[in-house]
């Protein structure tokens, strides 16, 4: 059966492969820094994982892997000795079709000839790596291009989104990166014959993951226990997610993505020595902030903005306003059962952070330092693993996230998960599992059960119970809420998969402002109903299905609906020279509460989440030709319609008409 999976996989691309992975992690909206995860399984599919000779950290690369699922296979490695066949990732616990499915592509079994030969080839490998450039834009006219006068009141660039990634490797050891960019309304010029992108990033990275050494100079992430201190960078730990990821600390990492914010420049290293790794870090970096001046002629950040857009006077001159500094250490003890780690981290800024005081802000940080430590921990006794992390900053509150995860034989799983962040616990770049955007103000109790009777089918259900003891924003006053959810999924033979799925989220809010004359919260509630359905006919040709129901109500406001269907057809030509994927959906959404996310195939490291409002058509077609051994292109069109409206958008963004498009053309040269 397993053979029949292998064909499988191997006539599939890596981005069906990428685009499953993101669905099973439930992201709700776009978020660009998840290209470099992508980006690190693209090393990972031209230089696999030898499954007999993988360390934990290496492991960890494959990030939609459990801690469960990491833990089984090498307890599976070390009783069974080392991988024989492909067919015996069957055997560990955990390890459902689906899973095998999204491994397969980054890792392989190796003879001792063939690790003779690896280290021969990287002997005399001069080096792989790969040059892209990325050109899109809306194709209607938007307000703020056409818009004439009072330049505060337009966009100073053109409607042109370009990018460029630059990618070498040498050895495995040695990477740089290089990224450049303009945003559609950011200006672009050549000034005295310098080019002029508003974004530039890059990194030169050494590793050595054999032995544990990293060192990175450049712009990178800082990823440490469960996030409560530091975790800059993508992370899967949400509540949304069904099952949620335990987040697995990598330490450092170089920053290869196109976010414009929550990333460190500077140097970072870690080293690893027997049990111990140590890892320190410094950084400077200057940020987008409103910057206000005061009567003394001191002068206060009030805002700290994170997302990467200059295109009007305004927006410019927020831009680098303000500079932040950071300085850590720490170090992890490992053991094959138990893991322990402390960490420290002083925060900088050049200006005093005094955001206008409101009810949801008034305990959060304000000033110019802050200093942080955590401690953290995993510990693994026979079917059980515990974790968690305590952190406190400095002079104020505390957070605490610990849980347990339990393998009840084969067919059943346990996950028990408790947190505790203080109202006044301070954080500036702190991800964990919260269910608010700031981390603090927040006590849980998070539950999960599964049941996978084979490999074929698999049920889970969470439950999600929150508190806030202090206003949040929209919420003026002490507030609670729960989220359930479950999700039945069928695969067979791994050519495709059935999951139904049913979320139930009751939580509470202010009520609007034309009720006023109501005191109190309001109760709100929220039913989400989803099927997908996915299927490879033939080797060239699959489908996907896609049907969506949401229900959204609140105290003293009218009920809302949401509907969204859509029908996916992927193909590919001979020799897999050319490929297309084709999705056209049909949405009716009547309220802005019960609008519609879902995931979009898009160019190569590019992720799409429109969310969906009032009533349409959209449809996409992404293309892609293998021209040469060494260049490929690729061509996405995607066009809106509301048969409805008359205009779509706002502001500067607004369209005069009932149509949205827009076009990307992408092309990569590629060299090994």
């Amino acid at each position: 059966m397993l053979l029949v999976i292998i064909v499988s996989i191997k006539a599939q691309e890596q981005e069906q492969i990428e685009s499953e992975i993101l669905n099973d992690l439930e992201l709700s909206e776009a978020d660009e820094d998840y290209a470099e995860r992508i980006d690190e399984l693209a090393f990972l599919k031209d230089k696999p994982l030898d499954l007999n000779r993988v360390n934990e950290e290496e492991l960890n690369q494959l990030f939609f892997l459990t801690v469960e699922q990491v833990l089984a296979f090498f307890t599976y490695r070390q009783k069974a000795g080392p991988f024989l066949s492909i067919y015996e990732l069957q055997s560990i616990p955990g390890f459902d079709l689906h899973t095998i499915n999204l491994i397969l592509p980054y890792v392989k079994i190796s003879s001792a000839q063939d690790v003779s030969k690896d280290i021969w080839e990287l002997t005399k490998s001069r080096g792989s790596g790969w040059v892209m450039g990325t050109y899109g834009r809306i194709l209607e006219n938007q307000e703020g291009y056409i818009r004439q006068g009072d330049a505060r009141l337009r966009y100073l660039g053109s409607a042109d989104k370009t990018a460029v990634r630059f990618r070498w490797n040498q050895k495995d050891k040695l990477l740089l990166s290089l990224n450049l960019e303009k945003d559609a309304g950011e200006p672009f010029s050549m000034d005295s014959g310098k080019l002029s992108f508003d974004h530039y990033s890059g990194s030169v990275y050494y590793r050595d993951l054999q032995k544990g050494k990293h060192l990175i100079v450049g712009d990178y992430h800082v990823q440490l226990g469960q996030g409560l201190m530091i975790w800059t960078g993508s992370q899967f730990a949400n509540r949304n997610s069904l099952a949620p990821v335990l987040q697995q600390p990598i330490g450092i990492r170089p920053h290869t993505g196109m976010m414009e914010s929550k990333y460190l420049r500077g140097a970072a290293g870690s080293w690893k020595i027997g049990a111990l790794t140590l890892v320190s870090f410094l950084s400077y970096l200057r940020q987008t902030g409103r910057i206000e001046e005061v009567e003394d002629g001191s002068h206060y950040i009030r805002s700290m903005q994170s997302s990467g857009l200059h295109r009007t006077t305004t927006e410019l001159k927020n831009r680098a306003s303000y500079a932040v500094s950071h300085g850590g250490a720490a170090v992890m003890y490992n053991l094959s059962t138990l893991k322990v780690g402390l960490g420290v981290l002083h925060m900088e800024l050049d200006k005093p952070y005094s955001p206008p005081i409101r009810k949801y802000n008034q305990n959060r940080f304000r000033g110019r330092q802050l200093n942080q430590v955590q401690m953290n921990y995993q510990y693994n006794w026979k079917n059980l693993l515990f974790y968690g992390e305590t952190a406190h900053s400095i002079g104020s509150g505390w957070a605490n996230y610990h849980g347990v995860s339990a393998a009840l034989g084969r067919a059943y799983s346990l996950n028990i998960r408790y947190r505790n962040y203080d109202g006044n616990y301070k954080q500036t770049y702190a991800q964990s599992f919260q269910a608010h955007g700031n981390l603090g103000n927040e006590k849980g109790f998070f539950g999960s059960f599964g049941f996978h009777p084979n490999r074929k089918i698999s049920w889970i259900s969470s439950f999600d119970y929150v508190k806030f003891d202090q206003p949040l924003y929209r919420v003026d006053l002490p507030s609670a809420g729960y989220l359930l959810q479950s999700q039945l999924m069928y695969s067979w033979y791994k050519r495709g998969h059935v999951r139904f799925r049913y979320q139930y989220k009751w939580y509470q809010q202010n009520f609007s402002a034309s009720k006023k004359n109501l005191s109190g919260l309001a109760n709100a509630l929220r039913q989400q109903f989803r099927i997908q359905f996915r299927y490879q006919l033939t080797e060239r040709l699959g489908i996907a299905n896609h049907l969506e129901v949401k229900f959204h109500g609140k105290d003293a406001e009218q009920n809302q609906q949401g509907f969204l269907v859509y029908q996916d057809v992927s193909w590919r030509g001979l020799k897999n020279s050319w490929q297309s994927n084709f999705r056209i959906s049909w949405f009716d959404v009547n309220g802005y509460d019960a609008r519609i996310f879902t995931y979009e195939r898009d160019l190569l490291y590019a992720f799409s989440f429109p969310s969906f409002y009032r009533q349409g058509f959209r449809t996409y077609l992404n293309q892609k030709w293998r021209i040469s051994k060494n260049l490929d292109c690729w061509l996405r069109y995607a066009l809106t319609w509301y048969p409805k409206e008359e205009s779509i958008g706002s502001g500067l963004d607004k369209i005069i008409g009932n149509k949205k498009s827009d076009i990307k053309f992408q092309i990569r040269y590629q060299w090994k």
